[in-house]
């Protein structure tokens, strides 16, 4: 498939904790596994809004199989998150919170982000009807968070001084 570049940013938007959504779109919309996880741009890490969770901010940096690539990067401010998507030929600007992609003609696609609330129901009968659903196996999932995770772990390691060998 085509590489894709994939560039996601804004302030406070609990990157250690929502990493995985990006890495799984952009495997999902390259039909390719990750190859890296560089957090050498990650920097300090710090208690999250959730109680007991820690998160950072800085720069991740995920190469996939097929030559994509996706940024991720989580400032300490309050710029709303902004989602770059590009091929050889086209860019798109997405924007979550208004639900609009913006294309290279300035053609704009209309969307919403739907609730797990919302899409729970359909995926079951899908699953019940059909004996599969769109959504990752637990397999191909597996290896997305495992790649994730043990970069992060090593950057908590490295910057804590540690020799953690679990999350908790």
């Amino acid at each position: 498939s085509m590489p894709l570049k994939m560039k996601v940013t804004g302030g406070n938007w609990s990157l250690a904790s929502n990493a995985i959504h990006f890495i799984d779109l952009l495997s999902w919309f390259t039909n390719s596994n990750v190859k890296n996880v560089l957090t050498q741009n990650l920097e300090f890490w710090n208690d999250s809004t959730r109680m007991g969770f820690k998160e950072v901010f800085g720069s991740l940096e995920v190469q996939y199989s097929n030559s994509s690539s996706l940024t991720l990067e989580c400032n300490n401010d309050n710029k709303p998150l902004n989602i770059l998507l590009e091929s050889a030929q086209d860019t798109w600007q997405i924007n979550e919170s208004e639900g609009i992609a913006i294309g290279p003609d300035g053609e704009v696609i209309n969307g919403e982000t739907v609730y797990q609330s919302k899409l729970t129901a359909p995926l079951v009968n899908q699953i019940f009807s059909q004996g599969s659903c769109s959504l990752p196996t637990l397999q191909e999932s597996s290896l997305l968070h495992k790649e994730l995770i043990n970069a992060l772990l090593n950057h908590w390691n490295l910057s804590k001084g540690l020799n953690d060998e679990i999350i908790t």
